[in-house]
This record gives C-alpha cells, sequence and structure tokens, in this order.
C-alpha cells in the first residue's frame, strides 16, 4: 500500500522528494476552464503545485499524462463549444472549425508554456512494457487503476518517486511508494 500523505495547508515536502504529477492535477493547476467536483482541488492541488516549485522539487510529468491533459483540454473545449452553440456536431467536425481549432490550440500553447517555464520540471516518456501491460491485464480484477494510472504507479514504484493525485486507485497495494493526496476519502 501507498503510504499517503494529506495535502494541507501545514503539509511540508522534503525539498528533495521527486513529485510526478498525474493528469487531474496538471489541469486542476493549470487550465481554468476545467469543472472540479470538489472546491479543495483547485485550491488545495495548485498551493502544494506552487510550493513544490517554490522549493525546486523535481517535478515529473510524463507523456501518458501530457497526452491525457491534451485530450481532456480539446474535450472541454468541444463541449463548451456545443453546449454554448446548442449543437451536436461531432468531435471530427469541430476540428474543421478554424476559430475553434485556434482556441484550443492558445489553450494548449498556454499550459505548455507555464509547464516549460518551471526550471525543475520534466518530461519523462511513458513506456508501457510488456511486462506492465501483463500485469496490468493480469492483476484487472484486483484493482480499480486504469491503464495509464497503473503505468504510472509502475513508473513510480520502480523509481521510487512520489505520486500527486486526488484519484483513490492509487491507493492500492500496487502502489508501494507515497501517495500525496488531498481527496478526504484517500
Amino acid at each position: 500500500m501507498c503510504k499517503v500523505q494529506k495535502i494541507t495547508a501545514t503539509l511540508t515536502i522534503a525539498p528533495t522528494e521527486v513529485l510526478v504529477l498525474d493528469t487531474n492535477i496538471l489541469l486542476w493547476t493549470f487550465y481554468s476552464k476545467l469543472t472540479p467536483k470538489k472546491v479543495y482541488q483547485t485550491k488545495d492541488y495548485p498551493a502544494f503545485v506552487s510550493t513544490a516549485i517554490a522549493q525546486k522539487n523535481p517535478i515529473i510529468v510524463t507523456t501518458f499524462c501530457l497526452n491525457e491533459m491534451l485530450h481532456i483540454i480539446e474535450k472541454t473545449e468541444y463541449d463548451i463549444y456545443k453546449s454554448s452553440k446548442k449543437t451536436s456536431i461531432s468531435l471530427k467536425n469541430y476540428r474543421k472549425i478554424p476559430a475553434e481549432r485556434a482556441k484550443v490550440k492558445t489553450e494548449i500553447d498556454l499550459i505548455l508554456k507555464q509547464l516549460q517555464a518551471i526550471p525543475t520540471l520534466h518530461i519523462i516518456k511513458s513506456k508501457a512494457t510488456r511486462k506492465t501491460i501483463n500485469r496490468f491485464a493480469y492483476y484487472y480484477d484486483t484493482h480499480l487503476a486504469d491503464f495509464f494510472d497503473f503505468c504510472l504507479i509502475s513508473f513510480c514504484n520502480n523509481h521510487h518517486y512520489a505520486v500527486v493525485s486526488d484519484d483513490q486507485d492509487f491507493n492500492t497495494p500496487f502502489c508501494k511508494g507515497t501517495l500525496y493526496s488531498a481527496n478526504p476519502v484517500v
């Protein structure tokens, strides 16, 4: 099981602690249009990440999380468009609208600039090894993690890194490291 560290205003993080940010943490910290389910998500996580940046903690974002984040940004912008225009346009056709494409690009550019401005942030190429894929499938009925989360847990375990996530699926017997979370049920 993970060693769960509850994110609070008084929590101190060792400045050498390597923090791997899960997708939702990235979104709640760097993308303002994602509606959180709970107020603490857009309050506690950005404050935690800001503290980590200020004290120069190494921060890692995997390419799986970047991929998922960019997809969610596009999907959110698409949903905003459909709602505001009261249309049922498909995502494929939405992508063909130059003005909307430009809006999504602006959001993507903004978030990537913010991430690239963090001197201690490292973008690490995700790997889904045959071993990880087989373990995911073999143990599928014993955990609640999706494949990206399972890969992130495996990555953190292999490198002894801490993960920052709101997802209670990380609090699993497969997670061997530290889980930083503000989620009250983790």
